[in-house]
């Protein structure tokens, strides 16, 4: 889908923000760009949608030279999402998200049905939230309103440059859960690019490891935990190791789900009889809920075909886990 190779970006002759990088993003994944302030992951992003030229090497999307066309076709053909949201203040929100449609031609009738559309994807309802200015919304609500308006015209590509930055910590999990949720619908190819590596482990399906400039290690959050490539990328997640081993492996992951295994919760939430368990939900969040939940003899119940194999207490759960990482480190999934 998108690949990059031998990139290198020099700025004023002598300073190489990015020094000859090459990876390829899949296509429907979501690829991670991390690393510290100042080591190119940004200015790596700005180059696959021509809003900085690299200096050597060569950028295709889909085999396709990106200088085959002019940068404002290519641009109209990507989404882009920032930190600060970029809303045009004196246009409505609906005005906001059909800015690119418009620029494509589209007639009214369309114009109006994507925006309403996307409004409800992202949880506005249109008819509380088309005809409001930015200045009204909080900055959760303007940056639904910027992943919307980067989706408008149905671009196969989403580049994300540290989306959830501004925001506070609580309402930057939660839209960062609605976000990941929503990734999983659209099936677009997206790079993020995020100095946060929670943020990173949960949305990503592979990840990118810069420093300096260059490239550290590319694989899945996994791969980056259990087999580092270097002592740098080692040092990098040491003091946040524990929560990204949480974060980086699934319940299913633990118990080995098969396709007529069912998870559920016992005792289940009030509301429920059966209260059901995502398999891809991550240990992290799963661990997170039990200790919500607040009940002494909390269990997640495993059944096959219809007949109880496992009842999990937290403890369980964390035996399981360090069962899991012992396979890995000497080679198991993802080894």
């Amino acid at each position: 889908m998108i690949r990059l190779q031998n990139v290198t970006k020099t700025f004023n002759s002598d300073t190489t923000a990015v020094d000859n990088i090459s990876f390829h993003v899949k296509e429907g994944e979501t690829f991670g760009l991390v690393g510290t302030s100042g080591c190119g992951k940004t200015t790596t992003l700005k180059m696959i949608n021509r809003l900085i030229e690299p200096t050597s090497g060569t950028i295709t999307i889909n085999g396709n030279s990106i200088t085959s066309q002019e940068p404002q076709k290519l641009r109209r053909n990507i989404g882009y999402v920032i930190q600060d949201v970029g809303l045009f203040p004196h246009y409505t929100i609906e005005q906001n998200i059909s800015t690119v449609p418009k620029l494509l031609e589209w007639n009214e009738r369309r114009v109006q049905s994507r925006s309403e559309e996307l409004l409800e994807m992202v949880g506005l309802s249109p008819e509380i939230f088309s005809e409001r200015f930015p200045e009204s919304l909080s900055g959760g609500q303007q940056q639904r309103v910027g992943l919307a308006r980067a989706l408008a015209a149905d671009p196969s590509i989403i580049l994300m440059d540290e989306p959830f930055g501004a925001l506070d910590p609580i309402t930057k999990r939660q839209i960062r859960t609605e976000v990941s949720k929503l990734f999983k619908q659209i099936k677009k190819t997206i790079v993020l690019v995020t100095h946060d590596i929670f943020e990173a482990f949960e949305m990503c399906d592979r990840l990118c490891l810069l420093d300096e400039g260059k490239m550290q290690q590319i694989g899945t959050p996994k791969e980056l935990l259990f087999h580092p490539a270097s002592d740098f990328v080692d040092s990098f997640l040491a003091s946040n190791r524990f929560q990204l081993e949480l974060l980086s492996i699934t319940i299913s992951n633990i118990l080995e789900l098969k396709e007529n295994s069912e998870l559920y919760w016992s005792p289940p939430s009030e509301k429920d009889q059966q209260d059901d368990i995502q398999a891809d939900k991550s240990l992290y969040e799963i661990l997170e809920e039990m200790e919500q939940r607040n009940h002494e003899n909390g269990a997640i119940i495993h059944r096959i075909d219809g007949r109880v194999a496992d009842s999990l207490s937290f403890s369980d759960l964390l035996n399981r886990f360090q069962s899991y990482k012992k396979d890995l480190k000497i080679g198991g999934e993802d080894g």
